[in-house]
């Protein structure tokens, strides 16, 4: 005769094989986490101490627009990261640059707005964002005005971006 009840045996079989592929699938994302962190020290970290401003700045978009917002901090100089990480300071939930598209970086030009380094370069950024900015403009064309500087024979450091120069 037949029995109405389901195996015990089977059951515990079938949670076995869900938790291997649960198991599987986490590992998998954790790699997957590790390549890209891993790509990212690669590709970008040595850019970030190039001794071209707009390499430096390029570099520090790209991050951004890749996902690698805490990594684009390497190219700020220590008040501007101090600044962004002041218990006031507002981020939105999604950086502006991810996955934006048309990157276009100028070539520099001469501006001592701050004064605090040897060198100051300016650079427009534009790009087309995907996202909703934290000022509630709508997704659409996005124009910086970004600061550089570094002192003699120093690193370059973003110094500073706005709308305006």
């Amino acid at each position: 005769m037949l029995s109405s009840r389901p195996d015990p045996r089977r059951r515990r079989g079938a949670r076995a094989v869900g938790l291997r592929v649960a198991l599987g699938l986490f590992c998998a994302l954790l790699l997957a986490a590790l390549v890209q962190r891993t790509a990212g020290e690669l590709i970008l970290a040595p850019r970030f101490a190039s001794p071209d401003a707009r390499e430096v700045v390029t570099a520090y978009f790209t991050a951004r627009q890749w996902g690698y917002r805490g990594l684009s901090e390497r190219a700020l100089a220590p008040e501007v990261r101090a600044q962004l990480h002041a218990p006031n300071a507002g981020r939105p939930l999604i950086d502006d640059p991810f996955l934006a598209e048309a990157l276009v970086v100028s070539l520099p030009r001469a501006a001592t707005l701050y004064g605090q380094y040897d060198e100051e370069l300016l650079f427009e950024v534009s790009y087309r964002g995907r996202w909703r900015q934290n000022t509630g403009a709508p997704p659409g064309p996005r124009h910086w005005f970004v600061y550089a500087g570094r002192d003699a024979g120093g690193a370059w450091q973003i110094l500073g971006e706005g709308t305006g120069p």
